[in-house]
């Protein structure tokens, strides 16, 4: 897998969420995360240039075949991040998505999926 920044794993979670078969419009993604087209424009580019991602006319995304391969791997790894934090340490949704995002993007891509299984052990 990718090392990815909790912004880059953000936007993938959000590209998975809203995938469909005729692609996903910037605008959708702004507003999903609240942040501007021309911040949803430069971190798509960067996608982009990963390979993660194909932007056609008119800002259309599309998950390529690896964008969608990272980002279900990452949504999933998302949910049990998320739901221990929220749920056994009690924080509230906004900062157990955001102690996740950064979690996931800090711990070394080998190990994600040993932490997951242990938090889902602990719940």
């Amino acid at each position: 897998m990718q090392t990815l920044s909790a912004a880059g794993i953000r936007y993938l979670i959000v590209l998975n969420d809203l995938d469909g078969e005729c692609g996903i419009r910037s605008i959708d993604i702004a507003e999903k995360l609240a942040l501007t087209k021309p911040s949803v424009h430069r971190m798509i580019e960067a996608l982009s240039g990963r390979a993660l991602v194909n932007k056609v006319k008119y800002g259309t995304v599309f998950l390529t075949d690896e964008g969608r391969r990272i980002a279900i791997r990452y949504a999933s790894y998302f949910d049990v991040v998320f739901f221990f934090l929220s749920q056994k340490l009690s924080l509230t949704p906004e900062d157990a998505k955001n102690a996740a995002v950064a979690l996931l993007a800090e711990i070394p891509d080998e190990r994600i999926g040993d932490m997951c299984e242990k938090m889902q052990d602990l719940t």
